[in-house]
């Protein structure tokens, strides 16, 4: 909303919503994402995986990491500190190299 718009709507009795307000949260917009990626890799059952399952999750962890498309571009638009640094990345990449 326009800063004119809202100054308008403020003057007309009418509620001029936040910015924050009109965009839903990750969670609301997409609550099929967490679930869909606990089917694929799911930490806290990383110990009940079997050694091909593990090879297979940590082969995923290590292409995803090299190619920065994790976190995902929406996660990290809301909150840049999430983004890997490049010593995190390479962190991420050599445990995943030897997870399996």
């Amino acid at each position: 909303m326009s800063s004119l718009r809202a100054a308008s709507a403020r003057r007309s009795g009418r509620i001029a919503l936040q910015r924050h307000a009109t965009v839903r949260p990750l969670r609301m917009r997409a609550p099929w994402s967490t679930a869909g990626a606990r089917a694929v890799l799911n930490f806290s059952e990383w110990d009940r995986y079997d050694g091909e399952r593990c090879t297979r999750a940590a082969g995923l962890i290590a292409a995803v990491t090299r190619a920065d498309t994790m976190p995902q571009t929406d996660c990290t638009f809301f909150n840049p500190t999430a983004r890997l640094r490049d010593g995190e990345r390479a962190a991420v990449v050599r445990w995943a190299s030897g997870a399996h």
